[in-house]
């Protein structure tokens, strides 16, 4: 039989279906101090290891890095800048030696690994260089081959190719794999595509004349199918993953022109072409793909070099995106990243302003509704509902206070509206059932118990109507126990789905009163 397990008749109670308003932290954005010439990409994580997310910079114009230390409440101070080699363009970050600290490998003329270090803390030491055939425009990380060591892939723009490099585990790469992708691969990115577990790459291809997006399906023995090219209506830049239809395999966006389109990955290893997206602004940079706003749908958020901004569009969970809102930053942002830059579980987000040589982070504030109430009461009984996430509320039946208590003869619905301390604003619904209860009254009121909602297809709500705890006893119609537990609880949630249809009967013990089932049989029917 299922486990039983008492609870008081309380739980969070969400619309599902409610896509969430976006709201980032006013006035607009957090801006950092000076960094490199034309900073161009960055990357985030926890390089001084003291539980912060900090920044590197890639700045094309200095042809060196910035390495960035966040204090944790979403603001960042310069450390030191350190050559990247020519013509600097692509960043990530993994841990490729398999110790403690986050690496680097870096894109540009060439590519160059920096291993992270302990001494001093958030440094990095001079790791292997690999000069390839053609300029690696872009670079991306993850365990291509399921040997536990990471591996880079890059795309080298000139040479329409995409060349794997597998990672020894020790910092260095060997076995250098080149798949044709299509012509000018210019950006990529990574996911599960079609949902096999392996991580599968995709290209933007940047060529006016096809205008296509390839993907490299992982065959799953350490190498790629042949590429699979899916078209789209305008030049791709960016391509990002993410889960857009909630069907439990990545998909693609990509930018480009104004627009932003929308690849939905279908079973098979291909994909339909789900739409474009009016891109706000003019030339759109680059776009990254993150839950904003807290309601398990994927969002979208883009740069715009003109006029200096970053849009942000809701994910719905079925392919399809809200009108974008629109968030100010410095001049010429280009890539931004999504992380959690103040410790507060909201990814935030760091654009790259290539025309003010500095970082623009935007910090989430958006809030979180959750009420707390019975799923059901009885006829004519009392609730108790309550509200969390905001700083002020206002409830549909005008109730301004966090917690309130109603008396119900019929089933009512409840809306509240809560603004949090950054001006935030975000609602929730729930609907309070009332039934009707066949109450069990017991001998010399040592305590009444209701059972609802009776007869039972498999669940039932004991409702205990005093305050001493008591042991409840199920047995069947034959005299047997079925279970034994102590009821505390003010409403108690029995699952008896694994029982069989018929009449069941209840008996109660406490203060040294126990009822007689011969005398007294308070019974409940499952009825299926």
């Amino acid at each position: 039989m299922n486990l039983i397990t008492q609870i008081a008749l309380f739980c969070p109670l969400l619309v599902a279906s409610q896509v969430n308003p976006i709201c980032f932290h006013p006035p607009g954005f957090v801006t950092t101090p000076a960094v490199g010439y034309l900073p161009h990409s960055l990357c985030t994580e926890d390089f001084n290891s003291d539980g912060k997310k900090d920044l590197l910079v890639v700045n094309a114009g200095s042809n060196d890095l910035t390495l960035l230390f966040g204090d944790g409440t979403g603001n960042f101070t310069p450390q030191y800048n350190f050559l990247a080699g020519p013509w600097p363009r692509s960043i990530c970050t993994a841990n490729f030696n398999n110790d403690s600290e986050p690496d680097i490998a870096v894109s540009g003329a060439d590519v160059r690994i920096l291993l992270g270090t302990t001494s001093p803390s958030g440094s990095f030491s001079i790791g292997a260089t690999y000069q390839l055939d053609s300029y690696p425009f872009s670079i991306v990380a993850g365990d291509f081959n399921l040997d536990g060591n990471t591996d880079i892939a890059t795309a080298t723009i000139d040479s329409a190719n995409i060349t794997v490099m597998m990672g020894l585990g020790n910092g260095s790469f060997a076995n250098f794999a080149e798949y044709p992708i299509g012509p000018v691969p210019r950006d990529l990115c990574t996911g599960d595509f079609n949902g096999d577990g392996f991580t599968d790459i995709a290209a933007a291809n940047y060529d006016y004349t096809h205008r296509t997006v390839s993907v490299l399906f992982n065959n799953g023995f350490g190498g790629f199918l042949p590429a699979a090219s899916y078209s789209v209506n305008y030049t791709p830049l960016a391509p990002v993953a993410g889960d857009f239809n909630n069907d439990g395999r990545d998909d693609i966006t990509v930018i480009g022109f104004g627009m932003i389109e929308i690849l939905l990955s279908a079973p098979g290893n291909t994909f339909s072409y789900a739409g474009n997206i009016l891109s706000g602004g003019s030339g759109p940079c680059e776009i990254t793909a993150q839950d904003y706003n807290g309601d398990g749908f994927v969002d979208l958020a883009s740069s715009a070099y003109s006029p200096k901004n970053v849009y942000i569009y809701a994910g719905a969970g079925n392919g399809t995106f809200l009108a974008p809102v629109t968030f100010s930053v410095n001049n010429g942002p280009i890539q931004l990243i999504s992380s959690d830059f103040n410790a507060d579980s909201k990814p935030d987000i760091a654009i790259a302003n290539y025309n003010s040589d500095n970082v623009s982070v935007l910090i989430n504030g958006y809030s979180h509704i959750q009420i707390t109430a019975p799923l059901m009461i009885c006829y004519n009984g009392f609730a108790s509902i309550s509200v969390s996430g905001a700083q002020t509320y206002t409830w549909s039946n005008g109730i301004t206070a966090s917690t309130f208590t109603t008396q119900q003869t019929g089933t009512t619905s409840f809306t509240v509206t809560g603004m949090n301390s950054l001006g935030c604003i975000n609602s929730a619904s729930m609907t309070l059932n009332v039934v009707q209860c066949t109450a069990l009254p017991e001998e010399t009121s040592k305590s009444v118990i209701s059972i609802y909602p009776n007869p039972s297809t498999g669940e039932i709500y004991l409702q205990k109507n005093q305050s001493q705890t008591f042991t409840l006893e199920i047995f069947d119609a034959l005299g047997r126990e079925i279970l034994n537990l102590q009821i505390t609880n003010a409403t108690t949630k029995i699952d008896l789905n694994d029982l069989a249809e018929g009449i069941y009967f209840l008996r109660t013990t406490h203060d040294g009163y126990k009822d007689d089932l011969q005398t007294k049989p308070n019974s409940f029917l499952i009825s299926k």
